[in-house]
């Protein structure tokens, strides 16, 4: 005789209860590793504005050109140059939002019968469903103008383009250009670009090189920055995961002390000091495995003052036990200087 299952035992069954793992869930959910948006960025780089119908920012456009050398008794030049223009980023809103009858949360409320607090579990849900859609805007961009309701990510503010140099121009879809700038008239108001065949020192890394070393400008004005740092160095690289193991296969082949560990440098690279971060989001939305160099000290998210997932909770007027809860996010992306700003793209 092979012997019972537990189950083939109908007192055992009925005198016993099963033992839940309480109060723990795993989440198969998810469909890629790691929301970076939600997870990362918005908790450290969100800046709080107190209010205003838009955000305006100020651009110098041109020096002047009253500096010159002159001779004993020179004819006086004084002329005015008017240079200064302005960005506009407007707010966009976003919301999520679940119910829940509120007999259900007696029922549920019991602390012996208990499983999972099933209300908690109905907004982790939701908020799940949030970072996934925080995190497709965040790297994506509006398909145009028209489009009043999507945020602006990072795809509109850094342009990919075949040719090396500050060639990210307009986004496409925004003729007027990128917070209402055209690049075709303001040249300057570009992020840098390359392309790139492979992974290597030779190919991807030298021409990330170069891009440091073109994006970082320091103004001679002693008027007061957006960039308050007083550098130019707080930078992190984002990029998808062929892209990433690329770089640690390059760090394990300099690395003359690796030791036991047959893959020492996964997570661990650095460029110029500077964190690689995979975005998992990248590797089925990025045909072209961009490579994101981006500068926090200009780039921010930013959300209105008190409308970070600010809470609301009302009551239905035909149903009286149900109860509906949203969470609204007033917020959008501002590039202050796209040339502080680069991506590289597969070609």
């Amino acid at each position: 005789m092979p012997g019972l299952d537990v189950s083939q035992l109908s007192g055992l069954v009925t005198l016993t209860l099963e033992k839940y793992g309480k109060g723990k869930v795993t989440d198969i959910a998810a469909n890629i590793q790691d929301y970076v948006c939600m997870s990362k960025l918005l908790p450290k780089y969100k800046e709080s504005l107190d209010g205003g119908k838009s955000f305006k920012f100020n651009l110098a456009t041109a020096y002047g050109d009253n500096a010159r050398h002159t001779g004993l008794f020179a004819v006086d030049n004084v002329d005015v140059t008017d240079a200064v223009i302005q960005g506009e980023v407007p707010w966009r809103f976003t919301e999520v939002a679940y119910s829940y009858d509120l007999r259900e949360e007696a029922i549920n409320d019991a602390r012996e019968e208990r499983i999972v607090n099933h209300i908690v579990l109905r907004r982790e849900e939701e908020m799940g469903g949030l970072a996934e859609l925080m995190e497709e805007t965040f790297w994506g961009k509006p398909t145009s103008s028209a489009d009043v309701t999507t945020p602006f990510g990072i795809d509109y503010w850094v342009v990919t383009n075949a040719t090396t140099g500050f060639n990210g121009g307009n986004p496409s879809g925004f003729t007027s250009g990128a917070a209402g700038i055209d690049q075709g008239t303001y040249g300057n108001w570009a992020n840098y670009t390359a392309q790139y065949t492979n992974v290597t020192k030779a190919d991807l890394i030298d021409k990330m090189k170069t891009a440091k070393r073109k994006i970082q400008f320091k103004s001679p004005m002693k008027h007061p920055s957006y960039d308050t740092s007083g550098t130019s160095d707080n930078y992190q690289l984002y990029t998808s995961e062929s892209v990433c193991k690329g770089f640690e296969n390059i760090g394990e082949a300099q690395n003359e002390n690796l030791g036991k560990d047959v893959d020492s440098m996964f997570g661990m690279i650095t460029f110029q000091q500077s964190p690689v971060v995979y975005v998992p989001y990248l590797d089925d939305n990025d045909a072209n495995d961009k490579v994101y160099m981006i500068n926090w000290n200009v780039m921010d998210i930013m959300v209105l003052k008190d409308w970070y997932l600010k809470r609301d909770v009302v009551t239905s007027g035909s149903q009286h036990n149900v109860v509906k809860v949203f969470e609204d996010l007033v917020w959008n992306t501002c590039c202050k200087d796209r040339r502080k700003q680069a991506v590289f793209a597969i070609a």
